[in-house]
C-alpha cells in the first residue's frame, strides 16, 4: 500500500505541483502533519534540514525507500503522513483527485494506467490491487480515505506492538539475570563462607517458605512467559472475542496493552478497559477476528409454519438480486444462503439466512453499518414475497377487552367469502399472474321480451343498483390507493439505504490510547466535503500525458 501510494503522489504532484494548484490545503496538512496544517517555525526549520539532507542523500545514499538520507522523496512524504490521521486523509484526498478523470466519481486502472502511461500498465495494475481491497474494480473517494487512515492506523499499531514486545524482553531479561545472579551468590556463600554454613538449616526452612509465598506469582510469571513469547494469540490493537472458561459466553474486546503477567483490552460492549492474567488466558478460547479472513453473519428467521419452499426461494432470489446490485456488490459476497434449520412444533419454521462480508470484523462501526443495512434489505425482501410471521394465520380469540363480533353466515355466504379470501391472498403474491380475460359474449339479435312493470319500482331498482356500484368503485378506490402508499414507502425505505464504505481486511482499529480518530471525525474536514469527482482532464492525445515523454 505505501509504495503504490509513493508511485501515485509522485504522479500527483507531476500534474498538479505543490502549493501552486488545487491542493494548496492539502499539502499544507501533509507537509506538516502533526500541527493541523498551520505554518510553524518547525516547519520552515524541518524544510531546510529537507534541503541539506537532499544533498547529502545524493551524494551517500541511493535508496528512494530511506528516510534518513532522502527525507523530501515522495517515499518519506507519504510514510510521514500516514503517520496522522488527517494527513492520511489529505494524501489520499490529493491523490484521488489529481488522478480520476474529470467528472468521474470512482478511480479505475485505466485512470492510473492513463496517468503512468502504457509502458508501466503492470505498475498502475499492482497499484491498484493494493488499493483495490475488496475487489470492487472502482475506488470511491471515502473507500479510499478511510483505505488509507486504517492503513496508517495499522501501522502504528505495529510499531506500538513492537514496543510492548520489546518492553516484554527487557523485563523477562533483567528478571532472569536477577535470580540467575541471587543462586549463584546463593551457592559461593554456602560454599566458601564458613559462618553461612551453620546457618544452614535456618536458610533452608527460610527458602522453603519463601517458595510456597511466592509460588503462585512464579506460576503466572512462567504461564505468561509461555503465553506471549510461543502462544502469541493477538498482537497490540487487534479484535479480538474472549470466552470464559466453560466457552459459554463471549466478551468483544481490542488489546491495548501487553506485558508479562497481564493484558489490557478495551471492551467494545461499554468502552471500559479489563485486565485479566496471562495465566487466565492461556485457559481461554480466544478467538483473534483482526487475523481471520472474510467473515459469515447468520441471521434467524422466524415463519409460519405453512411457509412453502417456493416462498423460501423467492426470499433467497431477493436477496441474491440486493447483494448483486452496484451498492451491495461493494460490501457482501454475491453468495447468499438460505436453509431451513428447524421445524418447532409444527407451529414455525426457523430460517438461517447466512451472507459474507467482504472484510472482517476487526472495524466494529463498519461491521455494524453492514449488518444494519442487510437487516434493512431483509425485511423488505420479506414484505415482498411476502412471508408470514408464525400462527399468523390462526385468527386469535377474543377476551373481555377484545370481544369478537360473531355474524352467521349460511353455507353458501361462507364458502364465498372463504374463496374471496383466499383469492385476495393469492393477488397479493408478487409471482401472482392475472388470468386472460374472458372472451367478449356474443350480442343476441333477438329482440327480449319486454315486461311492463311499475314506474316507481323500476326506478328504485336502479338507485339501487347505482348505489351498489358507488360502494363497490369506492371500496376499490381505497384498497388501491392503501396498496399503492404501501408499495411507494416500501420502496422507498429500500432505496433508503446507506452505502457503507469498505474496510480493511487485514488489521483492525487501533486502541484508544493512540490518541487516533475514527472514519466519522475524519469526515468534517473541509478538504473531504468539497468535491467528490476526480479533477484530471483526460489528455487529448498521447503527448498531453505527462509519463508518455
Amino acid at each position: 500500500m505505501q509504495r503504490a501510494l509513493a508511485v501515485l503522489y509522485e504522479a500527483s504532484v507531476y500534474l498538479y505541483p505543490t502549493f501552486r494548484g488545487p491542493f494548496t490545503a492539502e499539502d499544507a496538512v501533509i507537509r506538516d502533519s502533526t500541527s493541523a496544517g498551520k505554518a510553524t517555525i518547525r516547519t520552515h526549520v524541518e524544510e531546510f534540514l529537507q534541503k541539506i539532507g537532499l544533498v547529502v542523500g545524493n551524494v551517500v545514499g541511493s535508496d528512494e525507500t530511506s528516510h534518513w538520507f532522502r527525507p523530501d522523496s515522495t517515499y518519506a512524504i507519504v510514510s510521514r503522513a500516514l503517520d496522522h490521521p488527517r494527513s492520511a486523509a489529505a494524501l489520499a484526498t490529493r491523490v484521488w483527485l489529481s488522478i480520476v478523470a474529470e467528472g468521474k466519481d470512482a478511480l479505475t486502472v485505466n485512470d492510473i494506467a492513463e496517468v503512468l502511461g502504457p509502458h508501466r500498465r503492470e505498475e498502475a495494475e499492482e497499484c491498484f490491487k493494493a488499493l483495490d481491497e475488496n475487489d470492487n474494480k472502482d475506488i470511491r473517494l471515502k473507500e479510499m480515505t478511510l483505505s488509507v487512515i486504517d492503513t496508517g492506523r495499522s501501522r502504528q499499531t505495529v510499531y506500538k506492538g513492537i514496543n510492548e514486545i520489546n518492553h516484554t524482553i527487557n523485563t523477562f531479561d533483567w528478571i532472569t539475570v536477577a535470580a540467575v545472579d541471587f543462586i549463584m551468590i546463593f551457592f559461593i556463600l554456602f560454599n566458601w563462607v564458613p559462618q553461612v554454613q551453620s546457618l544452614k538449616e535456618i536458610v533452608g526452612f527460610a527458602t522453603l517458605g519463601l517458595g510456597f509465598a511466592i509460588g503462585r506469582t512464579v506460576h503466572e510469571f512462567l504461564s505468561g512467559c509461555i503465553f506471549i513469547f510461543f502462544k502469541h494469540a493477538y498482537d497490540i490493537g487487534d479484535r479480538v472475542d474472549i470466552y470464559n472458561l466453560a466457552s459459554t459466553s463471549v466478551e468483544p474486546v481490542v488489546v491495548s496493552h501487553i506485558s508479562i503477567l497481564y493484558t489490557l483490552f478495551t471492551c467494545l460492549s461499554d468502552g471500559s478497559v479489563l485486565q485479566v492474567s496471562n495465566d487466565r488466558l492461556a485457559l481461554k478460547d480466544i478467538k483473534n477476528i483482526t487475523r481471520s479472513g472474510a467473515n459469515k453473519e447468520k441471521i434467524s428467521v422466524f415463519v409460519d409454519f405453512t411457509t412453502t419452499f417456493k416462498d423460501i426461494q423467492l426470499l433467497r432470489n431477493q436477496l441474491q438480486d440486493f447483494v448483486l446490485s452496484k451498492e451491495g456488490s461493494r460490501d457482501y459476497f454475491p453468495k447468499v444462503d438460505v436453509r431451513v434449520l428447524s421445524i418447532h412444533d409444527l407451529t414455525k419454521l426457523e430460517l438461517k439466512v447466512i451472507f459474507t462480508h467482504k472484510s472482517n470484523w476487526s472495524d466494529e462501526p463498519l461491521r455494524a453499518a453492514r449488518s444494519s443495512k442487510f437487516m434493512c434489505a431483509l425485511v423488505a425482501a420479506i414484505r415482498r414475497v411476502p412471508l408470514i410471521r408464525p400462527m399468523g394465520t390462526i385468527m386469535p380469540v377474543g377476551d373481555e377487552t377484545r370481544p369478537n363480533l360473531v355474524i352467521h353466515l349460511s353455507d353458501a355466504e361462507a364458502a364465498k367469502k372463504t374463496a374471496a379470501a383466499v383469492q385476495k391472498k393469492v393477488e397479493k403474491r408478487m409471482d401472482y399472474v392475472k388470468p386472460a380475460a374472458p372472451p367478449e359474449p356474443r350480442h343476441d339479435t333477438t329482440l327480449p321480451e319486454i315486461r311492463i312493470e311499475d314506474e316507481e319500482s323500476l326506478q328504485n331498482k336502479a338507485q339501487e343498483e347505482k348505489a351498489k356500484a358507488d360502494a363497490a368503485k369506492t371500496a376499490a378506490a381505497e384498497q388501491a390507493a392503501t396498496a399503492a402508499a404501501a408499495k411507494a414507502a416500501e420502496e422507498a425505505a429500500y432505496n433508503a439505504l446507506t452505502v457503507v464504505p469498505a474496510g480493511n481486511a487485514s488489521k483492525g482499529p487501533a486502541a484508544d490510547d493512540l490518541g487516533q480518530g475514527t472514519g466519522s471525525e475524519i469526515e468534517g474536514l473541509g478538504f473531504l466535503q468539497r468535491v467528490t469527482t476526480g479533477l484530471r482532464r483526460t489528455p487529448a492525445g498521447r503527448e498531453q500525458s505527462p509519463y508518455y515523454n
